[in-house]
């Protein structure tokens, strides 16, 4: 590995999601359990239904790999010439060089209104070099890395330091300057 000797800007952690394979599961459960019960008693809508959910399992197989990361947990490594991305399947990290880069983040929302549930996947594309490795918002261990990720990638692509992102763990609830000013209000109006 030719980059090895600098230490990384900065490190996201992955992870594989089994969301993809459930929802595939279940969806091929329904479409075989329905082309059994139908079976000799097949019709239009039978028939449809059944291809219907055999074609939404292969959409959904095919975007399982977004969701997986050899060895099961990793790191999305920057680096100032580079970007290293855990392959789905092979351990060895994808080495993507920044120059060249092209970066794209896609949002999916699927609108399930029984629950009042919004569901929304994004992927993020990076392809150099004949390479390409997409990730879902899944795969990432803090939600809020993927567009920081992006973000980041940005700024090195055009030359730009890094940009200093808000630390998520940080308490929103401690006191700040603000409230340090609001107190310091409070107590002149007691005076």
């Amino acid at each position: 590995m030719p980059y090895r000797a600098e230490p990384p800007l900065r490190t996201y952690a992955v992870k594989s999601s089994n969301t993809g394979i459930v929802l595939a599961a279940v969806i091929g459960a329904v479409a075989f359990g329905y082309a059994a019960m139908a079976f000799g008693r097949l019709n239009l809508v039978g028939i449809g239904t059944m291809v219907g959910c055999f074609v939404i399992t292969l959409l959904v197989v095919s975007r399982i790999r977004y969701d997986k990361v050899a060895g099961g947990s990793g790191e999305v490594r920057l680096f100032r010439g580079h970007v290293e991305v855990p392959q789905a399947y092979d351990g060895t990290p994808l080495e993507l060089p920044i120059d060249g880069l092209q970066v794209q983040v896609q949002t999916f929302e699927t609108r399930l209104y029984f629950f009042a549930t919004i569901n929304s996947l994004t992927i993020l594309t990076l392809r150099a070099g004949g390479h390409e490795r997409k990730l879902s918002s899944r795969v990432f261990a803090a939600p809020e890395d993927l567009p920081r990720l992006a973000i980041d990638l940005a700024a090195l692509r055009q030359g730009h330091p890094l940009p200093t992102h808000d630390d998520p763990l940080r308490n929103p609830d401690a006191p700040d300057e603000y409230d340090d000013r609001l107190e310091a209000e409070l107590d002149a109006l007691d005076d």
